[in-house]
């Protein structure tokens, strides 16, 4: 039952907690020396219902200690307020769960109450600093068929019994997020897998190191979530029921929704989720996996496999995924291309492709993509570079008539002569082109770490976009003037892009309190118009000045100032935008 000091605490004798103390100062030792260990011993004799004990161990600590623990002024005959007080103090031992498991869960019961939606009851017993679960905390009568959720999040938790995971058929929610469990139970061989009732599973952030097979096999699951664990493999080898290998036996979730496996060290994912007929959200990022599973039928929206070492994609994701697939995320992996099957992909929304070795764009017309919203290529091996006299040598042109008024063909150039030094960037796949369907429905554009020398001008028709980011594009020096005619554009990322043209733009961009994006697109927009050229003539009117005003201005001689309108237009040598 514990130390005899906490012994006679939770029992109240309060002569014998004093010849221990003195017993003890005569030993050169200290029973309860800090006050961690006066709160605790507090704790044990408000589990005994000791109010007198309490008090004694609050002035103990203040007079003896100089320690001051306040506690609420909640009366002998009201325990309530101090139990839950001081129960949220305390640092729970192993042993404290073993030898007082009843009165504990008397305390914890506290801390069930109603759900707010219906009349099942949740326990909030998560930040707790419970070590143990003992089966006395949920297997009480009064819980039995109301009791639906367990949070049991954020406390010091190793293990939990069986029961809590496959004694309890009307469970249907259980947080047992951050904590230190290394290993689920199996089911026993009496259980019925499929009569539990569980549609919530949270066991992330824990040390977990594969899962029995039997979760997979919960026909009422939704949802669940293994993030932040230190499994290499999913499930255990074999499978006690099964006695089969469990790695190639299809999974019976078949309401599962929401597979959450990110940050752990996966090197593959079984087979048998092809099983999961109904799944919509898998994430799989931050593992260790050179590719994905193979698709499969379900309703598959939000495919999440960042920062893996996945080289290649499946050929025929599309077949499968091409009207559901919303958001597709393969960031951070040693993609050297952009698969032909995620061009097929037409529903999506959203595709990072960040941090890979794509070297080149897809043609536009591969791309059956009608609806993508956000695309990020940062940090990728992908060149731009604009058709500009600096990079390009012209070849030569034929002479011209002096009384053509057309440019003649270019007639063919031989190898040998002079247009040799002609670069042609266009074979040589630099350039960055976007489909059409691009231009009306895309919003964020990341092409940060990229290699361009200039912007694609098919960006300045992206009539939606409202995020650019070209942060780290060391060869950038240039904005188009048409940029500006991006009225929905309201963040642009132009750090580490040495953009000095225009010319003025730098104090633009050098601005003390930051990039401004409005005074950005309106200085390219007044660029823009004054670096337009005016050809446009309303009238030209040739001939005796004198005679010609006089004549209009006094209405006389019509018939002169009308011949003489008429040879100019004869001659034409006056443009209008309006007929006379």
């Amino acid at each position: 039952m514990g130390t005899p000091i906490e012994i006679a605490s939770y029992h109240g004798h309060q002569p014998i907690v004093n010849d221990l103390l003195k017993l003890a100062s005569l030993q050169d030792k200290d029973l309860v020396s800090i006050e961690s260990d006066i709160i605790h011993v507090m704790f044990i004799s408000v589990l005994g219902n000791q109010y007198e004990m309490v008090t004694f161990w609050t002035e103990y600590a203040k007079d003896r200690k100089n320690i001051i623990i306040n506690i609420p002024d909640s009366g002998k005959d009201n325990l309530y307020a101090l139990k839950k007080y001081i129960f949220e103090m305390v640092t729970i031992n192993e042993k404290d769960v073993e030898h007082y498991g009843s009165e504990i869960a008397t305390i914890l019961d506290y801390f069930v109450n109603k759900m707010e939606e219906s009349d099942k009851l949740k326990a909030y017993w998560n930040s707790k600093n419970l070590p143990l679960v003992s089966v006395k905390f949920f297997d009480q009568p009064e819980y039995k068929g109301q009791l639906c959720s367990i949070d049991l999040s954020k406390n010091n938790l190793r293990s939990i019994p069986t029961e809590l995971l496959w004694g309890s058929p009307w469970m249907q929610e259980l947080n047992l997020s951050d904590n230190s469990i290394r290993q689920l139970p199996e089911p026993g061989r009496n259980v019925n897998v499929s009569e539990i009732g569980f549609n919530t599973l949270d066991l992330s952030k824990n040390k977990l190191s594969c899962m029995p097979f039997e979760v997979f096999c919960l026909e009422q699951l939704t949802i669940l979530k293994l993030h932040v664990n230190s499994m290499k493999s999913l499930l255990k080898k074999f499978s006690r029921k099964e006695n089969n290998d469990a790695r190639h036996i299809s999974w019976k979730c078949s309401k599962l929704h929401t597979l959450n496996l990110s940050n752990n060290n996966l090197s593959s994912i079984p087979r048998g989720i092809c099983g999961a007929t109904a799944l919509e959200v898998l994430n799989v990022s931050g593992n260790n996996l050179n590719k994905l599973p193979r698709p499969w039928k379900c309703p598959l929206r939000i495919l999440l496999a960042g920062a893996n070492n996945i080289k290649e994609e499946q050929r025929d994701m599309h077949i499968y995924w091409e009207g559901t697939l919303k958001e597709l995320d393969l960031s951070s992996n040693a993609l050297k291309e952009i698969p032909t099957t995620v061009t097929k992909l037409v529903s999506l929304k959203t595709l990072k492709l960040a941090s890979n070795y794509i070297k080149e764009f897809p043609e536009p017309c591969e791309w059956n993509i009608f609806g993508l919203q956000e695309l990020d290529l940062s940090y990728n091996k992908l060149i731009h570079q604009e058709d500009t006299p600096e990079l390009l040598l012209q070849p030569p042109r034929s002479p011209r008539s002096p009384r053509c008024r057309s440019p003649s063909p270019r007639s063919p150039v031989s190898p040998d002569s002079s247009s040799q030094f002609f670069l042609d960037l266009q074979t040589t796949k630099t350039k960055l082109e976007f489909p059409v369907s691009f231009l009306s429905s895309l919003q964020h554009l990341r092409l940060a770490g990229c290699q361009i020398n200039s912007l694609p001008m098919c960006i300045c028709k992206m009539e939606n976009l409202w995020e650019l980011d070209l942060q780290g594009c060391n060869a950038l020096t240039r904005l188009p003037e048409k940029l500006g005619e991006l009225q929905f554009l309201s963040r642009i990322n132009l750090n580490g892009a040495p953009i000095c043209q225009p010319q003025g733009i730098q104090s633009v961009i050098a601005n003390p309190n930051g990039l401004n994006t409005k005074d950005l697109l309106r200085f390219l927009t007044n660029r823009h118009r004054m670096s337009v050229e005016f050809n446009t003539m309303k009238m030209m009117i040739i001939g005796p000045k004198v005679n010609i005003y006089f004549c209009w201005k006094t209405n006389k001689n019509n018939d002169l100032f009308i011949n003489c309108i008429n040879i100019v237009f004869y001659l034409g040598l006056v443009k209008t935008a309006h007929p006379l």
